[in-house]
């Protein structure tokens, strides 16, 4: 059985729950490509990772296809409008559950010197065996050491027509303004509490929880802007819930 925080994942770009990134990330269907340097800045627990799968699975989607030659690959000046992703599709699947090649996770807290951004030099050199779009992740790319950022800024600036690198950070401020300069930049916030209610009120329906608004918005309180822990704590709470067999009614 899946943790709630997988099962509830946005898988559209319309179901993420942040909306200022959501509409900037709808902006770029509207315009028919994503850029193809993007660093998501903000807390933990607030979208970012799923913000990032869901573009992997946009430029990868089946409907997106002629779109995304024409646009990437043959540098159209006006595409069509992109889809948001089949969730129905096994291989859009694939990519949501992290088994799919076309996204590439690096943890740049454990990978942060030059030689892991060379050898990464080197990776993006090939296409994707499947799909057509290839979208790295870089989380926590503050940690990287200034040599990395260096040779980073290098292939920021040419990217492969297949690839579209993703720096995650939770400290902005660390990242080099040269490196700044080369992303379109997303600023995740905390999120509000309606927009954590808003997160949770399908879930509650979906698990057919009981539970009062007192405690509702002390969860959301509780979570202090992290989508993932208000889900966290609903879960936690539904568990108690069932095992005691009564109402949600806890104090928090």
């Amino acid at each position: 059985m899946k943790a709630w925080t997988l099962e509830y994942r946005p898988k559209k770009i319309i179901e993420l729950h942040h909306q200022p990134v959501r509409e900037q990330l709808l902006g770029f269907l509207k315009a028919g490509k994503i850029p193809q340097v993007l660093l998501f800045a903000g807390p933990k627990g607030i979208g970012k990772t799923s913000a990032s799968r869901i573009i992997a699975a946009v430029l990868n989607d089946k409907k997106n296809q002629k779109i995304v030659q024409a646009t990437y690959f043959q540098s159209a000046k006006n595409p069509k409008p992109l889809n948001e992703p089949d969730t129905t599709d096994p291989f859009i699947q694939k990519i949501f559950a992290g088994n799919s090649f076309v996204v590439q996770e690096l943890d740049a807290a454990s990978n942060r010197g030059i030689n892991e951004i060379r050898a990464l030099k080197e990776r993006i050199t090939l296409p994707p065996i499947e799909g057509s779009m290839a979208v790295y992740i870089l989380d926590e790319a503050h940690m990287l050491t200034a040599p990395a950022f260096n040779a980073l800024l290098k292939m920021m600036e040419e990217p492969p027509r297949h690839v579209v690198f993703i720096l995650a950070t939770t400290e902005l401020n660390k990242i080099p303004e040269t490196i700044i300069s080369r992303c379109q930049v997303l600023r995740f916030s905390k999120a509000s509490r309606e927009e954590i209610l808003q997160a949770l009120r399908p879930i509650i329906k979906s698990q057919n929880i009981k539970i009062d608004t007192d405690t509702l918005n002390k969860i959301a309180d509780l979570a202090d802007g992290s989508f993932r822990d208000a889900v966290k704590f609903l879960e936690q709470l539904s568990l108690n819930q069932k095992s005691e067999t009564q109402n949600i009614n806890l104090a928090l």
